[in-house]
């Protein structure tokens, strides 16, 4: 499998489509306080501050980058994160720094960061000769499929995979007759009805909360503005929907962004399986990346073994003296007490 360090692409969700459409349905929310650091009214540009709890009890000023959720703020996941447009704003990593210090707050968020060559150096030089500390987590692997040959993908994958995804279609069909429905726009508060009613079976909750439902519809109308298209569509069998897909296209990717389905409807079919495996031929054969994102199945890490390519994110803090030595003091007395009870 193919690692991807260096080179990437700008971010979806660093797009306008989604900032913009971030700012519209939070921006005025009372928790937070929006911050126009570049001053020319861009949405990737925005920072916003809130009061986010550590260790559950001390509040602290936080800037995170708008689109992007920290605690307080419960908003849709964003990936593949990165600083660029505040760097072209500025200059250079230099002036960003010069700008960052005059603004209150003690710790800074980058949740879901690309690990990139360029994303570590303009970090490592934003707390150069300050006395901020940079406090990196775990890294995570989202997952891409990347082909130019359909026949070609099938033959990498194991025998188990392929029947699982792609073979099962046959079975299927002798239930009855497979379709396919593309929502448009204007149909998208059904679409995502249902979306959430294949999640509360599943799962148990709503796959988006109303808030946040709104906050997608407006990205999806945002998207054709910057070229991009959103994908709403489902899975019939026999005239029933039992699958639901939400991808977006953007850039030659095509991104999985959230599915739902019956389980355990059909025997021996995983109809969110097979319906991705149509998803998947469709991207390849349009010359698209097929990205999975981070994430694992409620089961099983199904991605590690559709996916050829990965891509590591990384949520990244500059944290100020007090909060770096407070973490310091947490993360030890967790230890200590890991090694009590071991």
């Amino acid at each position: 499998m193919q690692t991807l360090t260096q080179n990437f692409n700008e971010s979806l969700f660093r797009s306008n489509a989604w900032v913009g459409s971030w700012i519209d349905t939070w921006g005025q929310s009372p928790s937070l306080e929006l911050i126009d650091l570049g001053g020319r009214k861009k949405p990737n540009e925005y920072l916003y501050r809130v009061k986010s709890p550590i260790a559950g009890l001390l509040p602290v000023k936080t800037l995170a980058l708008a689109g992007t959720p920290t605690n307080p703020m419960i908003t849709p996941r964003a990936e593949y994160i990165d600083i660029n447009a505040l760097i072209q704003c500025f200059g250079c990593a230099e002036e960003l720094r010069y700008s960052l210090k005059r603004l209150d707050w003690q710790q800074l968020i980058i949740p879901d960061m690309a690990v990139t060559a360029e994303n570590s150096l303009h970090f490592s030089i934003l707390v150069k000769d300050t006395n901020w500390h940079l406090y990196q987590y775990p890294k995570e692997a989202t997952y891409q499929i990347k082909s130019t040959n359909f026949n070609d993908y099938l033959a990498q994958l194991g025998a188990a995979t392929r029947l699982r995804f792609f073979n099962r279609r046959n079975r299927l069909s002798s239930y009855g007759s497979i379709e396919f429905k593309d929502y448009c726009s204007k149909d998208i508060g059904s679409f995502f009805k249902l979306l959430n009613q294949f999640h509360i079976h599943r799962w148990g909750t709503p796959c988006y909360s109303i808030q946040s439902q709104y906050f997608i519809e407006r990205f999806v109308e945002a998207l054709p503005g910057e070229d991009g298209k959103a994908i709403l569509q489902a899975m019939m069998v026999d005239g029933e929907v039992v699958s639901i897909i939400f991808d977006v296209i953007w850039d030659n990717n095509r991104y999985n962004l959230q599915s739902g389905f019956f389980e355990n409807r059909f025997d021996k079919v995983s109809l969110g399986s097979v319906h991705l495996g149509y998803a998947i031929e469709d991207a390849i054969r349009d010359t698209m990346t097929y990205d999975l994102l981070a994430g694992k199945g409620k089961n099983s890490n199904y991605k590690t073994h559709i996916s050829n390519s990965t891509i590591f994110i990384q949520k990244i803090a500059i944290e100020k003296s007090p909060i770096h030595i407070l973490r310091k003091t947490k993360n030890a007395f967790s230890r200590s007490l890991r090694q009590k009870n071991a």
